[in-house]
């Protein structure tokens, strides 16, 4: 080598280590510094201090769930977030997590510590907690049985919000009767039945109907928006998919229920549309039409960045546009938000995947806070059960989250903005899972070597063997902002969620401080009065013509 060569090979080393030094183990200069830190808290103290509590009527509620979307998933998601921006990350934040308020939800039911999604979507939808696997029932109808049902089925929020001439809207990215949505209009004792074609003749003859059925109910069919997946539950056996003619529906009554649902309302003088694209989602004017059901896969919507046959709405597209109609209601509103595929990337241990749902899920939570007003809108934000996403090593600032880790407690293991294990000497990653299915089940750990982390399908290193990762049992956050939003202060039972709701819009029974009264039950209300319609009067004024009306009851 000639000695030009030798000099430019040790440029490029230095200019290659210079740039990996920018990526890795940075540091934002200006948090050297300590006026910095002590400049941020002031200015959190300053808008703590300037919190009052709001204790209007909640006209609109939009509840925001992320579902699998743990403490974990959520640091995870949100130093993605940065990454992606551009930045080392930590210093990220989610729209959500400036909300002023927050509290823990415990996700345990009846009879399982570790929860599934119908049990918990039925604990913060239903007001009780039940038994792993029911939808919308209650903890005396055990999971697959019909006996009693229909006194084991409590009245949920969207049926309340339907009484009190509320619109409504369900908007998912799973199947329109998969486990979270489904509590919201049914009430089926096992989360399976989507469709006839998996019910038991035992449960039809006691009087059990599939999921998708419900959306003909009572509650299902007065819905106003409907968005999802799942178009398969929907329509007969020997229907081809509109999207995959290959593919049938799975229905054996030979019911449509899309087409029922659409007929009904035109039947009542409305005009509905059902939809199943994103060229017939775009074409749809929310300031005009009356009722819309879009399906828009055989089973739950595509990851966010993958590419559909048919091409489908993003969650943020949903969200901005059911809000949009339902804000045309003059007595408010009900919307339901899910991120549906944060749980299903982890199930499958695709983290990459989980981490671009929980953005897009922010995004849309963002377009909520946009376009309603923290006045009269209360917006919760919550999971409803974790996942056991881990993390481990002690990773230096800036690296990246779905990468292998840069740290080793052996200095001399550090090569090119990597570490490896000091006990077998191979790479590892900042996060895994305690259980799924990339484990290696020969003695050697898995060499990452070679392997592209890059890759959105890479399938991160499981504990534990199993076909897919399951739940955890840790507690979730509550992130609420609105009327009513700091009644979430601590560490609630999940079921709880469902009783501020309904106490904060004035729902079913829940209207004790929505008649412009001092209750003495409640001494943070007499700081300021609140009319239903969300006015704030002087409690002075309201006194004083209370005086007035004492007076005039007297004869004189």
């Amino acid at each position: 080598m000639t000695a030009w060569c030798a000099r430019q090979l040790l440029f490029v080393s230095a200019v290659l280590l210079s740039v990996a030094g920018q990526t890795l183990g940075r540091v934002n200069e200006e948090e050297k510094e300590p006026q910095f830190w002590i400049d941020k808290a002031q200015a959190e103290l300053e808008r703590a201090l300037g919190r009052k509590n709001n204790y209007n009527r909640a006209k609109n509620i939009i509840f925001f769930l992320s579902d699998g979307h743990g403490p974990t998933s959520l640091t995870l998601s949100r130093i993605f977030k940065g990454q992606q921006n551009g930045k080392l990350g930590s210093e990220e934040t989610l729209v959500y997590d400036d909300f002023p308020n927050v509290g823990y939800s415990k996700t345990y039911s009846v009879d399982h510590q570790i929860s599934d999604s119908s049990v918990t979507a039925t604990a913060c939808f239903c007001g009780v907690k039940s038994n792993y696997g029911v939808i919308g029932t209650d903890g005396r109808a055990p999971r697959g049985d019909c006996t009693n049902i229909a006194e084991r089925s409590p009245t949920c929020i969207l049926e309340l919000a339907q009484n009190a001439g509320m619109a409504t809207g369900i908007v998912t990215t799973a199947r329109i009767t998969h486990a979270s949505p489904g509590p919201l209009y049914a009430h089926v004792p096992e989360r399976e039945w989507e469709d006839d074609s998996t019910m038991t003749d035992d449960a039809k003859t006691k009087g059990c109907i599939d999921i998708a059925s419900h959306i003909m109910g009572p509650v299902g069919k007065d819905i106003t928006v409907l968005m999802g997946g799942g178009r398969r539950h929907l329509y007969p056996n020997i229907t081809a998919d509109p999207e995959y003619p290959d593919r049938t529906g799975r229905r054996l009554d030979g019911r449509k229920i899309h087409e029922e649902w659409v007929k009904e309302k035109i039947d009542r003088g409305l005009n509905a549309e059902f939809v199943w694209n994103k060229e017939q989602f775009d074409a749809i004017d929310p300031n005009t039409l009356d009722h819309w059901f879009g399906s828009f896969d055989y089973s739950h919507m595509t990851y966010t960045n993958d590419t559909d046959a048919a091409g489908e709405p993003t969650l943020t597209q949903m969200t901005r546009k059911a809000i949009q109609r339902l804000q045309r209601s003059d007595k408010g509103f009900f919307l339901f938000v899910e991120g549906a595929r944060i749980d299903h990337g982890h199930h499958d241990t695709v983290a990459h995947k989980a981490f671009e749902e929980a953005i897009e899920f922010d995004k849309s939570v963002k377009v909520g806070m946009d376009v309603t007003d923290e006045e009269d809108t209360l917006i919760i934000v919550t999971s409803d059960h974790s996942t056991p996403i881990i993390t481990g090593s002690y990773a230096k600032r800036g690296n990246p989250v779905t990468g292998n880790t840069d740290y080793t407690d052996d200095s001399s293991h550090t090569s090119g903005g990597g570490a490896f294990s000091t006990v077998d000497g191979k790479p590892y990653t900042v996060i895994a899972y305690a259980e799924g299915p990339n484990f290696n089940d020969s003695a050697p750990r898995t060499n990452l070597t070679n392997d592209d982390l890059k890759n959105r399908n890479f399938k991160y290193p499981a504990a534990i063997p199993m076909k897919e990762t399951g739940h955890d049992l840790t507690d979730v956050g509550i992130y609420a902002r609105g009327p009513m939003a700091h009644l979430f202060h601590t560490t609630h039972e999940q079921n709880y969620i469902f009783h501020v709701m309904k106490f904060a819009a004035c729902l079913g029974d829940s209207k004790t401080h929505c008649d412009n009264i001092r209750d003495k039950k409640y001494p943070g209300m007499n700081d300021e009065c609140t009319s239903s319609a969300g006015t704030t009067f002087s409690c002075i004024s309201l006194l004083v013509t209370s005086a007035f009306l004492t007076l005039c009851t007297f004869d004189y």
